[in-house]
């Protein structure tokens, strides 16, 4: 009996080790920018964002304080963050455009686009107790070409949310996003056709 109850006693404890962990919850960003009106016909691609480093993970990151962030486990994206901003930014202006936009260098080899868009996500804020997304950065628009940049501008998003959980705060930076490709639209709607 002596030998059996060390064993017993370890079974618990073994068996918390052998319980699967529940499978995380998966985020992506759907377009939500109506279709705008006919605007000149340009092949355009959209470049992977450039995110800070502590945002280019798979876990979200929420705020948690001043200069203090963590990684939420369970909470995760479904792809990389950079492209899951550049694929929102894409989806929505697709939509709007009434044509595909896509990412590049992946969804087009071998083809150039005529125009790249380039984010540049500098603050990336989901704070779960003020129940708010903050999207801050710049947007870039280069003609492939001639190598150079046509039009840039600086993007501040601020989205609130309501409920428990991540997927509020996924909503809002949904609406964050849809706002920075409206602002890329007029930019668009300026651009000539090249071919």
């Amino acid at each position: 009996m002596r030998r059996l109850l060390p064993l017993l006693l370890l079974a618990p404890a073994l068996t918390g080790c052998l319980t699967p962990e529940p499978a995380p919850k998966l985020y992506v960003l759907d377009p939500v920018v109506p279709t705008a009106a006919s605007l000149t016909r340009v092949s355009l691609a959209v470049a992977p964002a450039q995110v800070p480093e502590y945002l280019d993970r798979p876990e979200l990151i929420v705020r948690t304080g001043p200069n203090e962030v963590k990684a939420v486990d369970g909470e995760r994206w479904a792809e990389r963050l950079p492209l899951t901003l550049a694929r929102g930014v894409a989806d929505n202006l697709t939509r709007a455009l009434g044509r595909p936009v896509p990412l590049t260098p992946a969804d087009r080899p071998g083809a150039a686009p005529d125009y790249e868009l380039f984010l540049t996500v500098t603050r990336l804020d989901i704070d779960p107790a003020g129940r708010n997304v903050s999207l801050e950065g710049t947007w870039s628009l280069f003609d492939t070409d001639a190598r150079k940049e046509l039009q840039a501008a600086v993007f501040s998003q601020r989205e609130s949310f309501s409920g428990t959980g991540l997927t509020g705060a996924v909503t809002a930076l949904n609406r964050a996003v849809a706002a920075v490709s409206q602002g890329t639209l007029s930019a668009l709607q300026s651009l000539p056709p090249k071919r």
